[in-house]
């Protein structure tokens, strides 16, 4: 009994065994195996140990491989590939600075149709390779040059603005054109300041206690145009006083840090060099430090000049005030400051610094608008204006 079951379970297992075999053999049928091109195809092949690819035909491969690989990962724009399909189909059409790669040698020696691989396709393969390292050194010199062109144009740039305050601290009549708070461009925001906030805050006072003491006429009312020009030429006193205390401060302060550093250093020199960075510091921040003592002024002075609360409070006569102090002080920063001419009642004006106001005439009446001077005795930079005395009606 017990041989009969052993030798039935032999036969059952055997068959089991076999079924098995059957089974697993027809469930994991090898995939066939991907490659990334013909080359690699070639290369995979059982060449048997007389024929098999040196290692000098794999480096050869690998590096190649590698240089397309980047190609295309580091310079996307590069487009040779298409030029490549188009060009090589054969050993003949290998440019010949490429025919001395052992992989070349290595595809003449064979018969790639033999392996499955038609002789064309492993060509253009061959191609797109070698043209890939080509056009990656080539791409890689192009991003040198870039490099090298970009840092040229920044140390242009600073080398030239180095010159350039150079030259307006030797020179201060030479403007940067790059400022945009040189003197010329000033005057124009002296200019605009009259047509927009002047005249805004001129109506506002129109309707004053303190408009009454004056004429008749709105438009030429002498009293307002004495305030609103006593309003500028106080903002302009303030600047200069201002500007003048912050210069001196920063010139302590640079000379007390420099002190121990210093002692070998004449007195003179080293008071130019503090002196000339003094100011170059305090015009870099002209701008935060104008909107800041236009604040202060508008909170500590303004209240003392004007008296009357309405006003005191009128957002028109506040904007004229606050770009006044901030011009004011962008005129005080530049070196040398710029300087503000008004005629006296009876004067003759000069026609290259005043323009009439409202009537023609020689003779100034008074004085509604100080012309600007680039710098002290120099070229006139906005005209001011003034109502003649003599009427001479317009035509």
């Amino acid at each position: 009994m017990l041989a009969t079951v052993s030798q039935s379970e032999q036969k059952s297992s055997q068959k089991e065994r076999s079924d098995f075999k059957s089974g697993y053999k027809t469930k994991n049928k090898p995939l066939p195996k991907l490659y990334k091109n013909n080359i690699e195809k070639l290369l995979d092949q059982d060449w048997g140990p007389d024929r098999a690819p040196g290692p000098s035909i794999l480096n050869d491969y690998r590096h190649l491989l590698t240089c397309e690989s980047s190609l295309r990962s580091t310079f996307p724009e590069a487009d040779i590939f298409g030029l490549v399909d188009a060009t090589i189909w054969g050993p003949e059409d290998v440019p010949s600075e490429f025919r001395h790669k052992t992989l070349f040698h290595f595809l003449l020696s064979i018969n790639p149709k033999e392996y499955g691989v038609e002789p064309p396709d492993a060509w253009r393969d061959f191609g797109r390779l070698v043209l890939a390292e080509k056009q990656l050194e080539l791409a890689k010199k192009a991003q040198m040059l870039r490099e090298k062109e970009e840092k040229i144009e920044l140390l242009s740039t600073r080398l030239s603005k180095l010159a350039s305050q150079q030259r307006i601290f030797e020179y201060p009549n030479i403007a940067d054109l790059s400022d945009t708070h040189r003197p010329t461009r000033l005057g124009e925001m002296y200019s605009q300041l009259f047509d927009d906030e002047w005249s805004e805050a001129f109506e506002a006072f129109i309707d004053s206690t303190m408009a009454k003491e004056g004429d008749d006429n709105d438009y030429c009312n002498p009293n307002i145009m004495s305030i609103l020009r006593t309003l500028f030429t106080e903002a302009l006193s303030f600047c200069r006083e201002k500007s003048c205390e912050q210069l001196q401060d920063l010139e302590n302060k640079i000379k007390e840090a420099l002190k121990q550093n210093t002692a070998d250093t004449p007195q003179n020199a080293l008071d130019q060099t503090v002196y000339r960075h003094s100011k170059e510091l305090r015009k870099a921040g002209s701008e935060e430090t104008g909107k800041y003592q236009a604040h202060i002024f508008l909170k500590e002075m303004l209240p003392q000049a004007l008296q009357d609360d309405k006003v005191l409070r009128d957002q028109r006569v506040i904007s004229y005030v606050r770009k006044c102090v901030e011009l004011c002080w962008f005129m005080n920063v530049w070196d040398p400051p710029m300087e503000l001419v008004a005629p006296k009642e009876g004067d003759t004006v000069d026609k290259n610094l005043f323009s009439y106001y409202e009537r023609k005439g020689k003779v100034v009446q008074t004085c509604v608008w100080a012309a600007l001077l680039l710098h002290k005795e120099g070229a006139c930079g906005g005209q001011g204006l003034y109502p003649p005395k003599t009427y001479v009606p317009f035509k």
